[in-house]
């Protein structure tokens, strides 16, 4: 078979679920005047990959896999290649995808898979599978309900329930969206699952994210944060004294990660509260990266213990029980019960006040493709 090449164009698509039903489709090849009804489009579904498509000068598509990494998962907005079908509507396995007579197919809702690492074990993990629109699964979170004056740090945002400020995108994605209409709301949303860093073994927490696309100029204020907070607090222990392991945020739209542990007392303390411990790398774009900490008990001395951050695989942050220098502070950090929190706060004592070029909603999202625990064998 002849594949017709075709120019690279941005298309905009909408997918709905096919319930795992196969359609058949028609093609022909190069030369053919027509299709056969015994012709079946080439196989599409193939591990972890992608298929997009095109019109080409010629009114024919040319497919190509591509792996799910090449664009940006849950947007409305996918870069195509050249395709093979010559048809208006093409029905891949699991989803039909439309752009007016122009299709993109996809497994658009199929979730991402966890990476392995050698010898780590996954313990725990969050796809966020669901249909577009509905919130998240609240056996796996707790979506916290919280007005304005009872935010910590000055924040203005009301967090809500409400799925215009969080929701899974179809895609498999989590979006928390800030929106502003007359007042800031946002969305927080607290695991149920707590985890204990066991002595003699090492501990990763990652999730891949990525950010709206809004200029800097006009996220002032937007504050996206994936953190770890001492699940003592839940049970009375104040705040730095729970402790609390920052493994990403970012303020103002800058492309700034930052990781942070706060700890102690405040203000003040081991920690030099309300700063932090923290360090900082430059992430390039609003795209996809991953952000983990590795809590290593293994050394067998709590003071050669240590929590490092990572983006995208490398090393841009640690902090050891030496530095700490306080056992049970230390502990606060590395050796008790802990659980996750994915939020976008507006406004505080860090970024600052929005301003009248702040915009929420889409643009200043942020999203979530996994969170994952794993544990060393």
């Amino acid at each position: 078979m002849t594949l017709v090449a075709a120019s690279r164009q941005l298309v905009r698509v909408t997918s709905r679920r096919l319930d795992s039903k196969i359609e058949p489709l028609q093609y022909k090849e190069e030369g053919q005047s027509s299709s056969s009804d015994d012709l079946r489009a080439p196989q599409h579904e193939t591990n972890n990959q992608t298929v997009l498509c095109t019109i080409s000068e010629s009114s024919k598509l040319v497919a190509t896999p591509l792996a799910s990494s090449d664009f940006p998962r849950g947007s409305t907005s996918y870069p195509s290649t050249p395709c093979i079908i010559h048809i208006h509507t093409i029905l891949i396995p699991h989803h039909v995808c439309e752009v007016a007579s122009v299709c993109l197919g996809g497994h658009l809702g199929r979730a991402e898979a966890v990476p392995g690492y050698g010898g780590y074990n996954v313990v725990w993990q969050e796809n966020f599978n669901g249909a577009a629109g509905s919130l998240v699964n609240e056996g796996n979170w707790n979506i916290i309900e919280r007005a304005r004056a009872d935010n910590a740090n000055n924040e203005w945002q009301t967090y809500t329930r409400s799925n215009q400020n969080h929701q899974l995108s179809g895609g498999a994605t989590l979006q928390i969206v800030p929106l502003n209409n007359n007042g800031w709301t946002s969305a927080r949303l607290e695991s149920k699952y707590v985890f204990t860093p066991p002595d003699g073994r090492r501990t990763m927490i990652e999730a891949k994210i990525r950010f709206g696309a809004n200029a800097a100029a006009q996220k002032q204020g937007i504050w996206p944060a994936f953190w770890l907070l001492g699940d003592s607090i839940r049970h009375g222990t104040a705040w730095p004294a729970c402790g609390e392991v920052d493994i990403l945020e970012m303020v103002n739209g800058v492309l700034t990660g930052y990781g942070t542990v706060h700890c102690d007392v405040a203000p003040g303390g081991i920690c030099n509260e309300y700063n932090g411990i923290g360090g900082n790398t430059g992430i390039g774009d609003n795209g996809w990266h991953t952000w983990r900490v590795t809590i290593d008990r293994t050394p067998g001395n709590w003071v050669d213990e240590s929590i490092t951050w990572y983006r995208d695989g490398a090393q841009f942050m640690q902090v050891t029980g030496g530095r700490i220098n306080n056992v049970n502070v230390w502990n606060s950090l590395a050796t008790t019960p802990l659980y996750i929190i994915l939020n976008v706060a507006v406004g505080g004592d860090w970024p600052g006040a929005p301003n009248a070029q702040t915009l929420g909603s889409w643009g200043s999202e942020m999203e979530v493709a996994y969170v994952a625990q794993y544990q060393s064998t």
